[in-house]
């Protein structure tokens, strides 16, 4: 089975009564939904035909076209929600729509394309950059936005946690040669990467 994290109520309460199984996972909602791989796969994804609250999420069904030469299609395992998905559907961060929602995601390798040989079938990834759109069941992505995922990490928490610790590493290791008895402040320390710290 497959699933991806929603943060809408609105479209939880659609996917009632349809079939699906909802549940709650990490104080967020969960919908589990099943697919068999093929050349052209069934998905299903979020999509925002407007910008607006969050009823203009809709859920659709799809279809995902084997990845191009540098691409690879990955099944996911869990999407993560970010704040800054709100601004996109709500149109803060301006765009064109319809667009799909989410950055940020964890799954496995289904295909690969034709020039691909850093990444194989069946190869554990996790991703957090653009394109939009991870609020989906598959996708094709380029490989220079995944990061093999070890087995000692489950899907989500590598969905919700690879942008804060990739900030995180880079704020402690990066932005500054940082010594024993330096004192650092961060702000924030209750969010997702001042957690991490």
């Amino acid at each position: 089975f497959n699933y991806f994290f929603i943060c809408s109520s609105v479209v939880v309460q659609r996917l009632q009564g349809k079939g699906r199984r909802i549940c709650s996972h990490h104080r967020v909602n969960a919908v589990f939904i099943h697919h068999r791989a093929s050349e052209v796969m069934k998905i299903q994804r979020i999509v925002v035909q407007q910008h607006g609250a969050p009823r203009v999420m809709e859920l659709m069904n799809d279809e995902l076209s084997a990845p191009s030469a540098m691409e690879v299609q990955v099944e996911h395992r869990a999407v993560g929600i970010n704040l800054a998905d709100t601004y996109f559907r709500s149109g803060l961060y301006p765009g064109k729509t319809p667009i799909g929602l989410g950055v940020e995601g964890a799954g496995i390798v289904t295909a690969v394309g034709a020039e691909i040989d850093k990444f194989s079938v069946g190869d554990r990834v996790t991703y957090t950059s653009s394109p939009l759109g991870a609020y989906c069941t598959a996708r094709n992505m380029p490989i220079d936005s995944l990061i093999p995922l070890p087995q000692e990490i489950a899907f989500d928490t590598a969905a919700a946690s690879t942008m804060r610790g990739l900030t995180a590493s880079y704020l402690l290791k990066s932005m500054w040669d940082l010594q024993q008895g330096d004192t650092i402040v961060i702000q924030a320390a209750a969010g997702g990467v001042g957690l991490l710290f």
